[in-house]
């Protein structure tokens, strides 16, 4: 999910800073009468939104890099009908928790448990 995030938060930062440079470029030229005045009436604007531009697209780089975390660890299986101890000759699971537990186990080390078997 970050990458996708992150992707999107990289790709304004993208637009902005082109509007940036388009707006940092764009100029007005004025025939005077001896002379022609050339202006640039969007240059602090085209340059804020270029560096506003650099700073959002190395903040969704930086997003899309961090590794996501599944929201839940996967559900224990369970083999067999569910509370009952496995026979004492051979490993078994926690009537409570599901986890596997050494045959001779007296508590669970999944949940701490004492064993029912």
């Amino acid at each position: 999910m970050s990458k996708a995030i992150g992707g999107g938060i990289a790709a304004l930062g993208v637009v902005l800073a082109i509007v940036g440079v388009v707006l940092y470029v764009y100029s007005e030229t004025t025939d005077l009468y001896l002379f022609t005045v050339t202006t640039y009436p969007y240059r602090d604007t085209g340059t804020t939104l270029l560096i506003l531009g650099i700073i959002i697209t190395v903040v969704g780089a930086v997003v899309a890099a961090i590794p996501s975390r599944a929201s839940s660890p996967p559900p224990q299986l369970i083999y067999g009908a569910p509370y009952t101890s496995a026979p004492s000759s051979q490993a078994g699971f926690c009537s409570y928790c599901g986890r596997q537990m050494a045959p001779d186990a007296a508590y669970c080390p999944g949940c701490g448990r004492r064993s029912s078997g």
